[in-house]
């Protein structure tokens, strides 16, 4: 694959999320497992929101590999 092209559409699905990703959501994008991703979250190595039982984790995190 043309790696302009996969560049490209990365850019505009990574638009397309929302501002504040869910676990899930995160880890998807970042390549990691669901039990790495809640570990990075604990020790916080990665900000993420608590709002009551909800972890949200702002899309900027992406960014920052």
């Amino acid at each position: 694959m043309n790696h302009h092209l996969e560049g490209h559409r990365m850019q505009a699905c990574f638009d397309e999320l929302p501002e504040l990703l869910t676990v899930e959501e995160w880890r998807d994008w970042a390549r990691v497992g669901r039990s790495a991703a809640y570990e990075l979250v604990a020790s916080k190595q990665i900000p993420a929101l608590r709002i009551g039982k909800l972890i949200r984790i702002p899309k900027s995190t992406l960014l920052a590999k």
